[in-house]
């Protein structure tokens, strides 16, 4: 199914069976949307649309917005395409790289608190959300949260860290999820050191997501100490062709603050000479990149491709207690709104929000980045953290 959203650039075509996006012109978005009604021919820009969303069957819905907000120096969505929601703080790990410090004394989200995030999702436009945690498959209520984002024509996605995954936890996910994301920063010892849990437990795991024919994604923590140890990492993993690999800058928070060291502490030809090893597994599986990584990607060709800081003007963060943050990584702020209190668009629209688009802003037009050529892409790194280095400076 495409969905289609309007903004007042022009707009976003989504493949809801693979989560691939567009981001299209005026031009553009009106075009593809004659086409879709079969008032517009085939041409080599529609193919071209068709080719990055990966479409094989050619249904679609339109999705508009009541309120646009739109800056020409920094795009901002008219409403979230994408909300992280951590559906619980209890984890059957106690990791000590955990930003969330979850452990087993953690809470889950109230049935009801969830679906009136769904809701506002819903009402929103939002096209996927991702189940976090904590380990969210430990939520009592896992399998239908999954039905009830299914049902409500959004894309349910999730990370989970891989420990006890019953087969009818499994077959949930094959059911309704679009992809899976297994954490991972570590293999063998390593692995167990970190995580005090056995790695063939873990690749179990893989095995029986695999043979369920589920859409696996490793998720892998980049740190200052594991940098030399990812190409081993990914040459393990290469062998259980997952649909895909998604890098993360290391988050120094939670109890994660001062166990491991981000990138932007590390060696910049480390840095450089594992990105151009990454880059190197495109042809054999997606790649991607959190945006907390792309002040070490400006250096590339295409890096179009790669975007700055999302968060605030593309996603936002639903925590447990459904307090809304710009991003899950700021945890919680006495100033941040709740949606017992506002629904998602005044939040969105709202003060904190806007106080947090001000710090990207600043970021991308202070005396460092404002004379860079590619600041509009990078928009200066993460406002809040210090996470990756700029590899043009």
């Amino acid at each position: 199914m495409i969905v289609l959203k309007k903004e007042k650039f022009g707009g976003i075509a989504f493949n809801s069976s693979n989560a691939n996006q567009v981001y299209l012109d005026k031009e553009l978005f009106s075009n593809f949307c004659l086409f879709l009604e079969g008032s517009f021919g085939l041409n080599n820009q529609i193919k071209k649309i068709i080719k990055e969303l990966e479409v094989k069957k050619i249904d679609f819905i339109m999705r508009n917005n009541k309120t646009i907000s739109y800056n020409s120096e920094l795009s901002i969505l008219s409403s979230p395409t994408l909300a992280d929601i951590a559906i619980t703080t209890k984890c059957n790990l106690h990791c000590p790289h955990c930003y969330m410090s979850s452990s087993s004394k953690g809470e889950h989200m109230s049935i009801d608190n969830f679906r009136l995030a769904l809701q506002e999702c819903k009402k929103n436009g939002v096209l996927q959300i991702a189940l976090g945690g904590g380990e969210p498959t430990l939520h009592p209520n896992f399998t239908q949260i999954l039905k009830e984002i299914k049902q409500a024509g959004i894309v349910p996605n999730l990370t989970t860290n891989g420990k006890v995954l019953s087969w009818k936890t499994v077959y949930a996910m094959a059911r309704y999820s679009g992809a899976v994301a297994l954490s991972i920063e570590a293999i063998g010892k390593n692995f167990e050191t970190r995580r005090k849990f056995s790695f063939s437990e873990f690749v179990k795991s893989i095995t029986k997501l695999k043979s369920a024919g589920i859409n696996l994604v490793f998720q892998i923590t980049i740190s200052k100490e594991n940098l030399n140890s990812i190409p081993q990492i990914i040459n393990y993993l290469i062998q259980f062709k997952p649909y895909g690999l998604l890098f993360l800058a290391y988050k120094p928070q939670g109890r994660g603050i001062s166990y491991n060291t981000s990138l932007s502490l590390a060696d910049s030809e480390k840095i450089q000479r594992t990105i151009k090893y990454i880059l190197q597994k495109t042809n054999i599986t997606r790649v991607g990149f959190d945006c907390c990584i792309t002040p070490s990607l400006m250096h590339l060709k295409n890096v179009n491709s790669f975007e700055g800081c999302s968060a605030s003007r593309s996603s936002l963060a639903i925590m447990t207690d459904l307090t809304v943050l710009p991003c899950s990584f700021l945890l919680q702020d006495k100033h941040a709104d709740n949606l017992k209190q506002k629904n998602l668009a005044d939040i969105w629209q709202g003060f904190y929000f806007n106080r947090f688009r001000d710090k990207i802003r600043s970021q991308k037009n202070s005396s460092t980045c404002n004379s860079c050529n590619v600041n509009n892409i990078c928009l200066g790194g993460c406002p809040s953290f210090n996470l990756a280095k700029c590899c043009l400076n």
